[in-house]
């Protein structure tokens, strides 16, 4: 099996040098494409089905699959959306929202054997995970991609098939570093906890990645787009996604926005590949 990193885009966000670099390194990725429903409702905008339909039939990528077009905080457009679309004859991967009738679970299971779980990323209150841990019991074994979770509990507990998330860039939307310790565990640290060293856990986790302390004790290296603080947290996570693949059965999707964010990804895989540093699978 050739191994490939994963990485979810975003139409919203689909620009043509993005394309460019998914192309370049096309034979490298699983690439999944989400409608960008949830850029567009932030940005107080509307992705109308024909739109959405021309960029499909004119996307020059070749993801493994399409989400559907969904609208948040509306079960029923979302599943209007879907059937409309398959009955267009486009393959799209359903999205079942966290706040649909369990009934339209059961219909997309008709329909399809792997759908997106949404409207759950950052949730955590006892009301959602009442719900959450009742939908997901009742999805069982059935392939499931959940939508802005990574949370390791919740990976090693429900096993899905798939999730993605952005949380690799916290280097450089936060100021911190996540340095993977192994186990499906991030341990984040600022600048100020690197001035003395960090705990030996840390220490041995960063040497298994191939940096030392004294390059994050360093204060230029917290800075630029791509600084030894965000090459530590973009490693780590491909790292992560490796694992959770190899040991899970869970593939951990990337989500980027720019083509650096794909050049990153790529060359921290490459790196983990060249190094033998990539569990077995």
């Amino acid at each position: 099996m050739i191994l490939k990193v994963n990485i979810l885009v975003s139409y919203a966000y689909l620009t043509e040098s993005i394309i460019k670099e998914l192309q370049t390194y096309e034979d490298q990725i699983n690439l999944l494409i989400d409608s960008g429903a949830f850029t567009a409702w932030k940005q107080k905008k509307e992705i109308t089905l024909n739109e959405y339909c021309d960029f499909m039939d004119s996307c020059p990528l070749k993801p493994m699959q399409f989400f559907t077009l969904d609208e948040i905080g509306n079960p029923k457009r979302t599943k209007d959306n879907y059937i409309e679309l398959k009955s267009r004859g486009y393959n799209v991967l359903p999205i079942f929202t966290h706040n649909a009738e369990l009934d339209d679970l059961e219909f997309y299971y008709q329909d399809t054997d792997f759908i997106g779980y949404g409207g759950i990323a950052g949730k955590r209150d006892k009301k959602f995970l009442q719900r959450f841990n009742k939908v997901l019991k009742q999805i069982n074994n059935r392939q499931v991609h959940l939508l802005g979770v990574t949370n390791e509990k919740i990976l090693k507990k429900f096993k899905p098939y798939s999730c993605d998330s952005s949380s690799w860039t916290s280097a450089g939307r936060y100021g911190t570093s996540a340095v993977y310790v192994g186990n499906g565990k991030m341990k984040l640290l600022n600048r100020l906890d690197c001035v003395k060293a960090p705990d030996k856990q840390v220490q041995q986790a960063l040497k298994r990645l191939g940096f030392n302390v004294g390059e994050l004790q360093n204060e230029a290296n917290w800075h630029g787009a791509n600084s030894v603080v965000n090459q530590v947290t973009c490693r780590g996570w491909v790292k992560f996604s490796l694992e959770a693949e190899a040991i899970l059965n869970t593939r951990i999707f990337l989500v980027v926005v720019t083509a650096e964010e794909v050049k990153q990804i790529i060359e921290q895989f490459q790196y983990l590949k060249e190094n033998k540093l990539c569990p077995k699978h």
